[in-house]
């Protein structure tokens, strides 16, 4: 989670420490998700190491996902077969957003790449990160005592769902952080 129930109790005003804690965790849960699909990326890194997947593009490139580390890299050509580990590759910066194959090999493009490792953007969450979902989830909690309706039931149309715009203030943040990979196509 980017931030904890302590953190938005210690930050919010008396009356929201009312609040159930479940009911607070679950915003934060979903604040967690909004930012992730705003910025494609996942800002902890996880406990455990973990497997992803990802095709190899032309001349040994890969695009992976954040990676702080990286414990093994294997490749197959079919996903029915048996990955091969290869150490013929590396990578530029901390966290890795790709990976590059040394010599021209060992995969090749469309190749299957199997990435081991702990996939996240930092160690810690960055301050900014942690300080915009506190407050938006202290605004959230606290939007429930406005006026504003989340969904609106239209018999003749069914039940219309409304999704909350993004504050301009987180959204400014967020933007520092939102993935680009532009990808060159020459054919």
């Amino acid at each position: 989670m980017l931030c904890t129930v302590t953190d938005v109790r210690a930050r919010a005003h008396a009356e929201l420490n009312t609040w159930d804690e479940t009911h607070i965790a679950a915003t934060i849960a979903a604040i967690g998700t909004r930012v992730a699909e705003e910025t494609g990326r996942q800002f902890e890194a996880g406990a455990e190491d973990e497997t992803r997947v990802f095709e190899a593009l032309r001349d040994g490139y890969v695009l992976i996902e954040d990676a702080l580390t990286l414990t093994e890299v294997a490749y197959a050509q079919i996903e029915t077969a048996t990955p091969t580990a290869t150490e013929l590759y590396r990578t530029r910066r901390n966290p890795s957003r790709s990976i590059y194959a040394l010599d021209n090999g060992p995969w090749s493009e469309g190749d299957l790449v199997y990435v081991t490792g702990a996939f996240g953007y930092a160690t810690a969450v960055p301050n900014d990160i942690w300080d915009v979902a506190v407050a938006w989830t202290i605004r959230t909690l606290k939007e429930a005592d406005a006026a504003y309706q989340d969904a609106t039931a239209i018999p003749e149309m069914g039940q219309l769902v409304y999704r909350k715009a993004i504050p301009g203030d987180v959204q400014r943040v967020l933007s520092r952080y939102r993935r680009v990979t532009p990808v060159i196509r020459v054919s």
